[in-house]
């Protein structure tokens, strides 16, 4: 793919940075890939640069999995389907893991694969969310939540964390599928 993103006007490229984003999904069959970046400015082709990374796309027939967790900026209704569409929500994404103090929500997307194979159709399951403290691996007492879910093929999990009693510090948005059992069979970190 080749695509021109043109970034926001500003007269001012050290005080006035906006964040922006371009968001690009491929449909691909199983097997490695290699996906090379290149960015140019058009503007000044000497700040042109390239990155390319490694890429499998493995077939999982049983095992049930998580997809990336993507954190969400803002949700809105789809009026017509686009590439940020999820369900019926345009979704835009996070640029950066980073909540300053006037975020006061976290809200992220990810879908679970694959439970109905790995657990039975329509059997019982359980979501647990939390946020972890990365310096002690404490979990915040306040913000663990639980889901019931039966098993299907493809199941959705959007949900908002509010983070007003959160202090500042660096923590981790864990995801889990537990089994009737409390067995975590699938899990998901970022």
């Amino acid at each position: 793919s080749k695509t021109l993103v043109q970034s926001p006007i500003t007269s001012d490229t050290v005080n006035q940075l906006q964040d922006f984003l371009d968001l690009q999904r491929f449909a691909l069959p199983y097997g490695d890939y290699k996906l090379t970046m290149k960015l140019v400015d058009l503007n000044h082709r000497s700040d042109s640069s390239i990155k390319a990374i490694d890429i499998k796309v493995e077939k999982s027939n049983f095992e049930a999995f998580f997809s990336d967790v993507m954190l969400v900026q803002s949700a809105t209704p789809s009026k017509k389907g686009s590439v940020l569409t999820r369900g019926n929500l345009d979704m835009i994404p996070r640029v950066s893991n980073f909540y300053s103090p006037v975020d006061t929500t976290l809200t992220f997307y990810t879908e679970i694969y694959n439970a109905d194979k790995f657990l039975g159709d329509n059997e019982d399951f359980i979501i647990s969310t939390k946020i972890i403290n990365s310096q002690n691996d404490e979990v915040i007492d306040n913000l663990q939540f639980f889901k019931r879910k039966k098993a299907k093929t493809i199941d959705v999990l959007f949900s908002t964390i509010d983070l007003k009693t959160l202090y500042s510090g660096n923590y981790i948005l864990s995801i889990e599928a537990r089994n009737r059992t409390n067995e975590v069979f699938s899990s998901k970190k970022i």
